[in-house]
């Protein structure tokens, strides 16, 4: 599902429910400040994320909670990033592609 450059500035749980079989999300270039972990629960099978280019302050030990099948993650610039808790990554037990670039 690619929602990149819709100007989006929340994400909740019911903007993703019935998403069930969902296996990719981008959320590029959007107006996210934060990462809402209760609703990954909501997609179980999500195998891709692309948050990049968010102006998202904080990631903290439960931003991605809920994202076990998680393999890809893109958090490539994310200019307004303040703090990043440690743990941010204990969640993602297959994730095998990271990016990362201020």
């Amino acid at each position: 599902l690619n929602l990149s450059g819709n100007v989006l500035e929340n994400l909740s749980t019911s903007s993703v429910e019935g998403l069930v079989n969902l296996r990719a999300l981008n959320l590029r270039g959007n107006r996210l400040t934060s990462l809402p972990s209760n609703c990954w629960s909501k997609l179980p099978m999500l195998k891709r994320l692309d948050i990049s280019l968010n102006p998202i302050k904080v990631i903290t030990s439960d931003s991605f909670l809920g994202l076990q099948t998680l393999d890809s993650l893109n958090l490539k610039q994310l200019y307004r990033l303040e703090r990043f808790d440690a743990g941010a990554f204990s969640e993602l037990k297959v994730l095998t592609s990271l990016e990362l670039q201020s």
